[in-house]
This record gives structure tokens, sequence and C-alpha cells, in this order.
């Protein structure tokens, strides 16, 4: 299964994959992927920053499990911070970013 953003229509027509669409996660099945990172106990400790962190996060699953990712490597860094973070719009990109240069939300440049 390869997921992306893009319709990735060479592999359809080289390989013959077949396209699935998906939507976004409905909001009890963000806040169980947010759960299942980070515990049923931080969740409910905070549930309405979990319920500001799936709205800012669109419920979109990668955005989600990259706020999740760098809110694991800092279990003492609050999620009402976090979701201040993506709230202020000029930190809202460095928020969901755990570091990893392959889970960045930040545009990659393309090989030559």
């Amino acid at each position: 299964m390869i997921t992306s953003r893009n319709q990735l229509a060479s592999l359809v027509a080289q390989e013959g994959v077949r396209p699935v669409t998906l939507d976004v996660l409905g909001a009890g099945d963000a806040a169980a992927l947010l759960a299942g990172r980070l515990g049923q106990d931080r969740i409910t400790a905070e549930p309405h920053v979990v319920a500001a962190l799936i709205d800012h996060c669109a419920r979109l699953p990668l955005a989600l499990a990259i706020v999740a990712a760098r809110a694991a490597l800092n279990p003492r860094l609050p999620l009402r911070v976090l979701a201040e973070e993506l709230q202020n719009e000029q930190l809202r990109l460095d928020a969901p970013d755990a570091g990893d240069p392959a889970s960045s939300v930040h545009a990659q440049p393309l090989p030559a």
C-alpha cells in the first residue's frame, strides 16, 4: 500500500496499481489514533485540547501521526502547547515536525 497526496498516475498506468481514495478520519478515529500512540491517560487528561489538535490537523492521519510522534518524544510537553503552536500561523508548520525529514510537513526539494 502506498499513500500520497498526489494521484501517482504513473503507478496506475505502468504498474497496474488500483487507486483507492480515502477520506479524512472521523473525530473518534482521530482520537483513537492519538490514544494508540500516546496512551489513553494522556488523551483523557486534556480532552478539549485533543479535540483542538484533531481540528488543527484537519483529521489527516499523517498530520496526527507526526504530532503524536512529537508528543511521544517529549512526554513532558503538554498537548496544550502543541495545540497552541498549531493555532499560531507563524508556528503552524513547526508544531507537527518531529525532527525527521522523512516525516516533515515542510516542502522537500525534488531530486534533479
